[in-house]
């Protein structure tokens, strides 16, 4: 379970309790305000056998449950699936189940195309299947109507590679004008796609930490119970990062000796540790420090969601701000701050809630005890276990738009809003709705509520 039992619990019901509402009446606040913009919608979803055979005809392979790590480029029907490639599967499947899907075409406000690129890729006649899916959304009468812009696609490649490699600027090239879900607003993860037609999407939580039965774990479970450990983090290194866009996790093993916390960065991602022993890291984890890598986000935001370990936000890389030691090269690009790299950021999630760290602060300490009182004074800052229980509450309320579904990506029913929130985000672009003049607050996070 996500949660553990309530004898468990750090604090008392009432004060869970109290978190728990402050943060629901945030949450609904904001969501009033969007659910007002986006009004009654309705989106179809293509079917049918150019479509079916690059989505729900291929083969779907299972979890690889062994390392934390990155996945490589390719994968293989015979051999485990990382959990990033199944993504494109989840969103599918969620919204074939979605309440406001139409079987009118019609009737449509938006229209979803099922695209699993990088898993057609790893089968045979990859291309052959594509050249037809292309061909067939080029002649359908609704995609000609508006060129594809009221049109979406969901293949969130997993690296710069399987951009290259599996298609995507063509399917770019066709649907320039519609929009893509995509856990990186970056060219080469993208294959061009313009920013403003690209919907930032969390990445897929790692599995262990989103069984089936932890998607009816109570508020109680994810945000009262106890956790031993102070600071939990667990990294590859990713050493060429730090000369191409000046991001150095090393700096994080001076924390090694913090007290109660567990660190771990490893010269290669093979040398961490089974994914099980991860999953009950993370959740027994009261901070979990989130660092840029090739990338300015990672799964590991998305782990610290499923386990309700509060983020420590090192940076502002994550809000589109590169300041120095930030450096803007290729695929390590930040985008602005029009294009934060978080998702849903303006929409449901505020992520500014969370307590940050000044990046070029850290790097500059010239000792380990000062990275250790760096961090002793942000924890203390920010308000210690009172505010991490508030910050956790919050969390559990926005938790579900955070993840895409619980149990097996390829039967399971248990659905986050992830898939749901990415139609609506980019339904709100299509009707070129002002989110920022949406009235919004912060839920209270601080030691003196």
């Amino acid at each position: 379970m996500v949660g553990g039992s309530s004898d468990a619990l750090s604090s008392s019901g009432s004060a869970i309790v109290d978190a728990a509402n402050d943060a629901r009446s945030y949450a609904l606040h904001r969501e009033r305000h969007l659910r007002a913009a986006l009004g009654t919608y309705r989106f179809f979803v293509y079917a049918g056998a150019p479509y079916d055979a690059m989505s729900s005809d291929l083969q779907l392979p299972g979890y690889n449950s062994t390392y934390v790590g990155f996945p490589g480029v390719g994968i293989e029907p015979s051999k485990p699936l990382f959990a990033e490639y199944t993504a494109p599967v989840w969103v599918h499947r969620a919204l074939l189940s979605d309440s406001s899907r139409t079987l009118n075409p019609d009737e449509a406000d938006l229209f979803f195309v099922p695209l699993y690129l990088a898993i057609s890729e790893s089968q045979p006649s990859h291309t052959a299947r594509l050249t037809a899916w292309l061909s067939a959304l080029q002649q359908s009468p609704h995609f000609q109507r508006r060129t594809g812009a009221d049109h979406i696609i969901a293949p969130q490649v997993i690296s710069p590679q399987v951009a290259a490699t599996s298609g995507l600027a063509q399917v770019r090239k066709l649907l320039e004008l519609g929009f893509t879900g995509a856990f990186e607003v970056n060219n080469a993860w993208t294959a061009g796609w313009s920013w403003n037609r690209t919907i930032v999407m969390p990445y897929v939580a790692n599995p262990f930490l989103t069984p089936i039965e932890a998607a009816n774990a109570s508020m109680l479970e994810y945000v009262g119970r106890k956790r031993n450990i102070s600071i939990y983090y667990v990294a590859s290194l990713r050493d060429m990062s730090v000369g191409l866009s000046g991001c150095n996790r090393a700096k994080l093993r001076d924390l090694e000796s913090y007290p109660n916390a567990y660190i771990r960065v490893a010269k290669r991602s093979h040398h961490l540790m089974p994914q099980d022993e991860y999953a009950s890291g993370v959740r027994n984890g009261t901070f979990c420090p989130l660092t840029c890598g090739d990338t300015p986000t990672s799964r590991r935001t998305f782990d610290a969601f499923a386990a309700g370990c509060v983020p420590i936000i090192v940076g502002r890389r994550l809000f589109g701000l590169c300041e120095p030691p930030c450096r803007n090269k290729g695929w390590f690009k930040v985008v602005g701050p029009s294009f934060p790299h978080l998702p849903f950021s303006a929409l449901w999630m505020n992520w500014s809630v969370f307590p940050m760290i000044d990046e070029k602060e850290l790097y500059d300490q010239n000792s380990s005890q000062g990275v250790r009182d760096l961090f002793h004074d942000i924890v203390i800052g920010f308000g210690g276990e009172d505010s991490a229980l508030r910050a956790r509450a919050y969390m559990y309320a926005q938790l579900r738009s955070m993840i895409y579904g619980w149990g097996d990506y390829r039967t399971s029913t248990a659905f986050g809003d992830a898939s749901r929130r990415m139609m609506e985000a980019a339904l709100l672009r299509l009707r070129r709705v002002d989110v920022e003049a949406l009235p919004t607050s912060k839920p209270t996070i601080d030691r003196d509520h």
